[in-house]
């Protein structure tokens, strides 16, 4: 008797109450579940589908893809403001009889490899959202295949009750983000092309020099080609004057994204897939993708191909102005003592005396010596973020 006045209720009504509150929460869990249910019915992201991190994707989409096109595109506005004086320049140097002609075509090549890479990664990465869609959606809960990508795609858009889907507005979305992907890509192309113009005029006043090896010429002929090696490295400090924000800004974001990429790689590989982006346990339909389930692996795979492929297509051709232009102290050294002269000394002197190379900011020369250090860093990155993961 003393137990059970120690209760607030007696032994019937306490069992009654526990009943009631079981009862409750079964129904409050029972109405939580068919809200979510008709949310996600909607939504357009059906069945078994998880919606990313919300904090992560508006990191991803806004910071690393729109805000990075947005500051590529004011680097340039800025960069078209110098382009009159650029010009003016360019004309006043007089070197026109050292350009290439083939420069065009190779230019043409390098903007077509470019201008394909950004496309090709995007639809990967589609298709890896489309196929992890179709893998963990019931087949009777499939009505509309393109706005359900769409709202996993762009869910920190849509996610927002006032801006709901619509078709129109997908198919802009869709055409914003090609945009985008090639103003991502417009960087590459441009320092490139313009890498290779300048590597065009060394390289013809290096086959002038090779020329002039074994040759007895007056000195007059030695400081005219001196004189317009002197111009031809006046361009090359412009340009990189002007270039060497977005020089910066493009390297640091492929270093950036080949650091992303191999660490999902990793994650993958070392984890057994048990992290990657697309989690496939509990899915209903696996595999039901072209490649067997092995999209994602595949879009990551092509992705840091095409990454490093960008990268080292930048730095290997931005490195030849470097190595073009201190090619000819080595042709110098070769004169024969009986045609030397004062005007060959003094060339040699200025060769070795200026360090002709397009940098960022400053901050670093574009040389093949910078791809072993960046290698490296990333190489580091990447064991210690899996350390941390570990513990």
């Amino acid at each position: 008797m003393n137990n059970q006045e120690k209760r607030p209720l007696g032994p019937s009504h306490w069992e009654l109450y526990k009943m009631l509150e079981v009862n409750n929460f079964i129904s409050m869990y029972t109405k939580k579940a068919e809200v979510e249910k008709t949310n996600i019915a909607k939504s357009g992201s059906k069945g078994a589908l998880d919606r990313e991190n919300n904090a992560w994707t508006v990191v991803k989409d806004l910071f690393l893809f729109a805000a990075t096109t947005s500051f590529n595109t004011i680097i340039f506005i800025f960069i078209a403001r110098k382009w009159p004086t650029v010009m003016k320049q360019i004309t006043y140097c007089k070197l026109d009889e050292y350009i290439d002609q083939r420069v065009i075509f190779r230019s043409t090549v390098i903007t077509i490899a470019i201008v394909i890479v950004g496309p090709i990664e995007c639809a990967l990465n589609q298709l890896a959202l489309y196929t992890h869609i179709l893998d963990c959606t019931p087949r009777e809960m499939i009505d509309d295949p393109f706005r359900m990508l769409m709202m996993k795609k762009d869910n920190w858009i849509f996610d927002a009750e006032h801006v709901p889907y619509s078709f129109p507005l997908g198919i802009i979305i869709q055409v914003f983000n090609l945009i985008m992907s090639l103003n991502w890509s417009y960087p590459d192309i441009f320092i490139s092309c313009i890498c290779l113009y300048l590597v065009s005029i060394f390289d013809k006043i290096n086959e002038k020099i090779d020329f002039a090896l074994d040759k007895s010429l007056e000195s007059w002929f030695w400081r005219s080609v001196r004189e317009d090696y002197t111009q031809a490295t006046r361009l090359v400090r412009m340009f990189d004057e002007v270039l060497s924000g977005i020089t910066f800004v493009s390297l640091a974001n492929h270093l950036f994204c080949i650091c992303l990429q191999v660490y999902n790689i990793l994650q993958i590989s070392v984890k057994g897939g048990t992290k990657q982006k697309f989690p496939l346990k509990g899915c209903p339909n696996y595999p039901s993708g072209i490649f067997n389930g092995n999209e994602y692996t595949l879009y990551l795979a092509c992705s840091i191909f095409l990454l490093v492929f960008r990268f080292l297509s930048v730095c290997l051709i931005g490195s030849r102005v470097h190595s073009a232009a201190t090619q000819p102290s080595i042709a110098l050294h070769g004169v024969p003592t009986k045609f030397y002269c004062t005007e060959i000394q003094r060339f040699i002197e200025q060769i070795h005396s200026d360090d002709i190379a397009l940098s960022g900011l400053q901050f670093f020369n574009i040389t093949r010596s910078l791809i072993l250090p960046v290698a490296g860093t990333i190489i580091t990155y990447e064991l210690v973020l899996l350390q941390f993961n570990d513990e």
